[in-house]
């Protein structure tokens, strides 16, 4: 889709997330809106870039699907990047010796976490977690190809709009290094302690509070794909690193990294991820979409919706018992029938046959637990 003004100025593609040839190589901030630093004035930018009143977020077309043939075809790699010389770090700021959490690379990439001057090295607690403040970003650097920027803007608009949505990372800047093929996320650090430090001090989760974290995952869930037109979705990546707990396992942040890529970002950090773990921890479609060029998540909004409820089920089946979903069924792990049932049922090979977010949070073991919660909170008022 092609700018109307400059015929040089593209629209970001749905999959690739190729930026306006007219614009700077500077950031430009998404809380001020700020979107294109042109050198030559353009009418339509805040439409070339999917910001603004008059924004044309693209669709996803069969136009976009012939741009990932040829990639994706090896693992995302986990690298160190020069941030300064890219430009990335803002002026007042400079890149910190302490290593950024384990779940900004946990699909690759290069990451560092930034501080102010003034603050050069941030407090940490005694269980080893940074601080969490305005004077601390985290920088996440991926591949030009591997990210989707027009989707990046549509979240970050959802953040203001859906309460489901207020406990994912920020995303405030993103730069471009067209010099070094990456673009460069900055994002506020996450609140809590990551799932798998928690599990590794105090164990798995009891029941309740497994339902606890399986609904506001949901609720996520449901808000990335409230209609069948919504384009934002985490490709069923998400890695047990990146949700975030705190003291008493409630759910106090999510990084979603999924958000950023494109479909063959996906793709290739589905690969990364198999490498870390294993590939039972992928969702069916997105397996597919690796080994057999499936294109059912690209083309079928059903299928995104479905693998990102696979990935949410995936979290929290580890969480209580630390077993993938291959292991659901083994004789050692002992659930609840009602939970096995909806585990079963949201964990389908199928998506087609999968239990929508949407329905999972309506399943009597959710509910039960939604029951109980209430009964506690009214007897602690007593």
């Amino acid at each position: 889709q092609d700018c109307t003004v400059h015929p040089n100025c593209r629209l970001l593609s749905g999959s690739m997330g190729n930026h306006c040839q007219h614009e700077e190589t500077g950031a430009f901030h998404l809380d001020s809106h700020r979107n294109c630093s042109t050198t030559l004035d353009c009418d339509e930018r805040n439409a070339c870039l999917g910001l603004g009143p008059h924004a044309r977020f693209p669709s996803i077309s069969q136009g976009d699907l012939g741009h990932d043939t040829n990639e994706a075809t090896l693992p995302m790699e986990r690298n160190r990047a020069d941030f300064q010389a890219m430009g990335a770090v803002p002026e007042g700021w400079v890149v910190s010796r302490e290593d950024p959490p384990d779940g900004l690379l946990a699909l690759g990439g290069s990451a560092c976490i930034i501080c102010q001057k003034e603050d050069r090295r941030p407090e940490v607690s005694p269980r080893g977690k940074l601080a969490v403040g305005p004077k601390h970003k985290m920088l996440l650097a991926l591949p030009d190809w591997a990210v989707d920027v027009p989707r990046v803007h549509t979240l970050v608009q959802y953040f203001g709009t859906f309460e489901g949505l207020r406990k994912f990372c920020r995303l405030t800047r993103v730069k471009r290094a067209p010099n070094f093929n990456l673009v460069v996320f900055e994002c506020d650090l996450p609140r809590g302690e990551s799932l798998e430090c928690w599990l590794g001090e105090h164990g798995s989760l009891d029941e309740q509070t497994s339902q606890e974290l399986f609904r506001e995952l949901l609720l996520i869930m449901a808000s990335l794909h409230r209609t069948s037109h919504s384009v934002i979705t985490l490709w069923g990546l998400l890695h047990p690193s990146m949700v975030f707990l705190g003291p008493h396992g409630d759910l106090a942040s999510v990084m979603p990294v999924g958000c950023l890529l494109s479909f063959a970002g996906a793709k290739s950090c589905g690969m990364t991820l198999c490498e870390s773990m294993s590939s039972h921890w992928l969702p069916p479609e997105l397996e597919s979409a690796i080994v057999a060029s499936d294109r059912s998540l690209m083309v079928d909004p059903s299928a995104r919706s479905a693998a990102d409820t696979f990935s949410a089920a995936a979290v929290v089946l580890h969480a209580m018992r630390q077993v993938s979903p291959a292991g659901l069924h083994s004789k050692e792990v002992l659930l609840p029938e009602s939970a096995v049932d909806l585990f079963s049922k949201v964990l389908y090979v199928d998506f087609h046959w999968r239990l929508t977010c949407a329905d999972a949070l309506g399943h009597p073991w959710l509910c039960s637990s939604s029951s109980k919660s209430i009964k506690h909170a009214l007897s602690r008022r007593v």
